[in-house]
């Protein structure tokens, strides 16, 4: 019985740690094919690092069908810094473990996405020359998106920056830094998007320092590939699942089957029983022996305690000691 519930624990403990490593399927296993509603890239050169921060943030359309596997292509050689859902309404980054898949010329970041709002960032090492500087960034939309707006930046120290496709529109902030944007309306899937600038600067130096723990992106952004609040509910369900099976079967007492036995075996074992009471008893000896008497007409004496026959005139019983109590 213990043997049986120790089988079924470890199949069941099987099944859920196989359902758990699992790796999601990667994008076009869904039946339904997924639509951007509204995506930004950010494409900004020495940053906070002398490499070229990218970052994609955006939200796709039907929110019902999600949690949902997806996949993201980025630049081969680049370092992967964010893989996240933002949680509205203050954009909580919720980071998702990912796997990384390399092609001839990308790399796809794939994840589990819980929710349609998503976030991810890299850096990537594209840019050339020094002190006359230069990139060619091109992204490959793997979905089809309703809106996908363009944002290149400006390095603060920057001069003689030079955008090869025109732009839309402008803008800067606090900090002086400039911002060029593009529009891209009704983008499909596999749709090529590229954008090339060429500047000035003499050194590598980025516009800002970057801090310890810090994102781009906002705050609350945990590490990239760092397990997300849901793959740590999951293993504790699973691992209080497993302790619950374990304590009711280990707990149960193992049923005694009863002992039968069968009729010859319990006459034979009645007549042992007789035997042995009887060998005892005869092995007992009497409290009171009874007296003993004259056999009538033979002249034998017998000892009146143990009725032993005594020698004609003998005073004491030879057996057991007695003072002789009867005659013929």
């Amino acid at each position: 019985m213990k043997t049986r519930g120790l089988t079924w624990v470890l199949i069941i403990l099987g099944l859920l740690i196989t359902a758990a490593l699992i790796t999601p399927p990667v994008l076009g296993a869904s039946d339904k094919l997924m639509t951007i509603k509204n995506m930004k890239v950010s494409v900004w050169p020495e940053y906070d690092d002398s490499r070229v921060l990218v970052i994609y943030q955006g939200e796709f359309k039907d929110g019902s069908i999600f949690p949902q596997p997806v996949a993201f292509p980025v630049p081969l050689g680049s370092e992967i810094n964010q893989v996240c859902a933002l949680k509205p309404p203050n954009d909580e980054h919720l980071c998702q473990l990912y796997d990384t898949l390399a092609t001839s010329d990308a790399l796809s970041v794939s994840y589990t996405l819980p929710i349609p709002t998503y976030y991810l960032e890299y850096y990537w090492d594209g840019i050339k020359g020094l002190p006359e500087k230069s990139f060619t960034f091109k992204y490959v939309s793997p979905y089809a998106a309703d809106t996908l707006e363009l944002e290149v930046q400006q390095p603060l120290k920057a001069t003689d920056f030079k955008l090869a496709q025109p732009y839309a529109s402008a803008s800067s902030d606090s900090l002086g830094m400039k911002y060029y944007h593009y529009v891209f309306n009704n983008v499909t899937a596999g749709q090529v998007i590229s954008v090339g600038a060429s500047y000035n600067k003499p050194d590598a130096k980025p516009s800002v320092v970057k801090t310890q723990g810090s994102s781009a992106g906002g705050s609350g952004a945990g590490g990239a590939g760092g397990g997300s609040s849901y793959s740590i509910i999951f293993i504790g369900v699973v691992i209080m699942a497993v302790a619950v099976i374990g304590f009711v079967l280990f707990r149960r007492k193992p049923v005694t089957a009863p002992v039968r036995v069968s009729r010859a075996e319990s006459r034979r074992t009645a007549r042992t029983e007789a035997k042995r009471i009887e060998a005892r008893s005869a092995h007992r000896p009497e409290a009171h022996a009874p007296a003993a008497v004259p056999g009538p007409g033979t002249g034998v004496v017998f000892c009146s305690h143990c009725g032993t026959k005594l020698a004609a005139g003998a005073a004491f019983c030879h057996a057991c000691g007695n003072k002789a109590g009867g005659s013929a």
